[in-house]
């Protein structure tokens, strides 16, 4: 079997480095004859305001479009396309061609945050616009694919209301194949061991909006002497982000939308302590000692003020008298129930078959 792992996710160089590990985990299985990356650093277009993700988009889906061309007239029946995100306008191309040609290699897509057409932070964009064309959209790239994959419990409302038929690629719960990954951070982390923890707190928040940012610098003007860095947009590079979690005690999140909260997995692997909102995903995949209640982010952000305490409180208890004794033991858990790479191996297997 012949799998190629099309990367147009856009998103920072570490979580792009953990499809890198599972595919290099797939070249290790001998039912395996190959497997290949593609993919394009995109550190530059991470930064991209809002409004102008599509260009991101169009850039990144560009930037792989030739690299993809080579594989897709060499493919066959034993050929694997696994796209880390199912909303990719080239998915209809490789189906036409796949059409005309009679060539049956597979498609699988995984249903994630880049899908438009379901609670999170392009929904958010796109509110005040009519969306059936997104609907319709992301409706026709479902039939594409054999395998319509959602990588979270929580994701799955989202692809009914696409209303796939029986028609369509089969719908399947299948997590991100990062269990090979985290054995991996926690090589990196004990390369770390040794590293003294400082007062640095890391924001994990991709819900960036004028409230959001306010929230923020109310946590910041509120503890002074402490440096606080995002995780998604202060490290573009690897090196940097392992040593900034090695160094820092805390990880803190004020987001109301995460479906797929893998960069606190990877902090606690390195000790950083969580707190977390009480979001729907948070409470299933994290223990109730790393939760606060949520109501507090809604706006105006004089509430945050007003009933914060209890999380002021908290932050100021881990970084004072510090202990990750559990924390790692925790991420070790969460991983084993909702990142394991074998479902993903079994769909694979049974394309194979």
């Amino acid at each position: 079997m012949k799998i190629i792992i099309v990367d147009t996710l856009l998103s920072f160089s570490p979580f792009k480095k953990r499809w890198q590990v599972f595919s290099e985990h797939l070249n290790e299985c001998d039912w395996v004859d190959h497997c290949t990356l593609i993919s394009v650093s995109n550190d530059p277009l991470y930064k991209y305001e809002m409004g102008n993700l599509a260009l991101g988009r169009m850039k990144m889906e560009a930037g792989v479009l030739d690299k993809l061309f080579h594989y897709v007239t060499c493919a066959d029946e034993n050929t694997v396309f696994i796209f880390t995100t199912a909303n990719n306008s080239m998915v209809v191309r490789l189906h036409e061609y796949r059409c005309q040609s009679g060539r049956r290699f597979k498609m699988l897509g995984y249903w994630n945050d880049a899908s438009q057409y379901r609670p999170g932070l392009l929904r958010q964009i796109y509110a005040q616009s009519e969306l059936s064309w997104l609907k319709q959209h992301e409706k026709s790239l479902a039939y594409c694919y054999d395998y319509n994959l959602y990588p979270s419990e929580m994701e799955d409302y989202g692809l009914k209301q696409l209303e796939l038929s029986i028609k369509a690629g089969e719908l399947a719960y299948c997590p991100y194949p990062f269990d090979v990954s985290f054995e991996n951070t926690l090589k990196i982390a004990s390369e770390h061991e040794n590293v003294i923890k400082q007062n640095i707190g890391l924001f994990t928040n991709l819900d960036i909006t004028e409230h959001t940012v306010r929230l923020q610098e109310i946590v910041t003007n509120t503890f002074p002497k402490v440096d606080f860095y995002s995780i998604h947009t202060d490290f573009h590079h690897s090196e940097n982000y392992f040593g900034a979690l090695s160094k820092s005690k805390l990880v803190f999140s004020i987001t109301k939308f995460d479906l797929n909260p893998y960069s606190i997995i990877d902090a606690m692997a390195f000790g950083c302590i969580p707190l977390l909102p009480s979001i729907k995903i948070y409470k299933k995949l994290f223990p109730e000692k790393y939760l606060y209640n949520n109501s507090i982010l809604n706006p105006p952000f004089l509430k945050f003020v007003r009933n914060g305490q209890k999380v002021f409180d908290t932050i100021n208890e881990i970084l004072t008298n510090y202990n990750g004794n559990d924390v790692v033991d925790d991420a070790k858990k969460i991983v084993k129930e909702y990142y394991s790479s074998q479902p993903l191996k079994d769909i694979l297997c049974d394309l194979k078959n």
